[in-house]
């Protein structure tokens, strides 16, 4: 089976700790996080291929599994929302592997996960722990202690030479050159992060296959200002998003009424899985309707992770109703019930965010209002 190709991001948390994030790996990853989760990651190639990271533990010559535990993994973002990526925190003999090779990026595999992460250090440089850091400072005064009549022979007789003066080796502080060393690299990885960033952009718009999405429903109705919302945030069969211009063209192309039995069949809510219902119901290419019935069903249900995932992975996307549903199930002083979503002000303001972000919207800005 090909693999699918998402993107993520690294960030430096501090020196020799970084966070991972890999974008909806929460949604579209039939993983049991509570035990933990084996992850690989090698160095970027070129645009398509990989090779193993210098310091990476490897079994027959290839990058071996290295087992990251629960208490490492989130699947909350640095607000406490659950927004479908899936956060892991890299400890300092991963994070010191990653620091030497930054600057190509990283590609991420998960053990029994179908899906691959192109991944790029955003933000500040990762730094090495200061364990590696000592060990790099003593290997270096080492060297500079090596015998001295090694210094004094003839590069040409083999034999000392008597007319050879030693000098005193610089001792300009090792502190100030790696200060000039970091300047330097901070600002040659500047231009060549722009660069790198343009290019996997246009990778990834090469990437992305094109499917065909229908208009989405108005959740509630009262949101009269949302009905003319132009279709945002559906997927395709690979996961990767549809742009609203795609979209929109859909709602003038009529369904056939088998392809349309075969799409509710596939997201229909069965004892399957969170990740088996959610990857059989994507590969049928659903309209926003039907997304919205089945993460309505799984709330009815009590499938609560199920329900969660899809409404925050399109709702972070852009896709209104999604996250005006999610701002009203969580917002204290909307009527709007479920026990899969506790009411709390911090996420009902976070996702009433995330409906501005599309556009004016008096529903959110009022409920905004009402929680200040």
């Amino acid at each position: 089976m090909d693999q699918e190709i998402l993107f993520g991001s690294l960030k430096k948390i501090e020196p020799g700790k970084a966070v991972l994030c890999l974008t909806d790996g929460a949604l579209l990853c039939d993983i049991n996080f509570a035990k933990g989760v084996d992850i690989i990651i090698t160095m970027l190639n070129g645009i398509n291929s990989e090779i193993p990271l210098t310091e990476w533990p490897l079994v027959n010559n290839a990058p071996a599994y290295v087992h990251i535990k629960e208490s490492d993994i989130a699947l909350e973002n640095e607000l406490g929302i659950e927004d479908g990526s899936l956060y892991i925190t890299l400890d300092e003999k991963i994070n010191d592997s990653l620091v030497q090779n930054q600057r190509q990026g990283f590609v991420v595999h998960l053990a029994n996960s179908n899906n691959v992460w192109k991944v790029q250090v955003e933000g500040e440089d990762l730094m090495a722990s200061f364990a590696a850091f000592k060990r790099s400072s003593k290997e270096e005064k080492a060297q500079e202690k090596a015998p001295e009549e090694n210094l004094d022979k003839s590069l040409f007789s083999g034999v000392a030479d008597p007319n050879f003066q030693y000098k005193e080796p610089n001792k300009t502080p090792y502190f100030k050159i790696l200060a000039l060393i970091a300047g330097i690299l901070v600002l040659l990885g500047a231009i060549f992060f722009v660069y790198k960033l343009f290019t996997s952009y246009l990778d990834h718009n090469d990437e992305a296959k094109e499917s065909v999405t229908e208009t989405q429903s108005v959740e509630n109705n009262n949101s009269n200002d949302l009905t003319n919302k132009p279709l945002e945030g559906a997927f395709d069969d690979s996961g990767s998003h549809i742009n609203a211009k795609d979209a929109n063209a859909s709602i003038l192309t009529p369904s056939i009424s088998n392809t349309q039995n075969v799409v509710v069949s596939s997201c229909a809510l069965t004892e399957k899985s969170d990740g088996e219902i959610i990857k059989n119901c994507l590969a049928s290419k659903p309209d926003m309707k039907t997304l919205s019935t089945l993460s309505q069903d799984a709330l009815e249900q009590g499938r609560c992770d199920l329900a969660k995932r899809i409404m925050a992975s399109f709702g972070r996307s852009g896709n209104v109703d999604m996250a005006l549903n999610y701002a009203k199930y969580a917002d204290p002083n909307d009527s709007l019930h479920n026990d899969c979503i506790k009411k709390d002000k911090k996420t009902a303001v976070y996702w009433y965010q995330k409906v501005l972000e599309q556009g004016d919207n008096k529903i959110a800005t009022s409920a905004l209002e009402r929680l200040k």
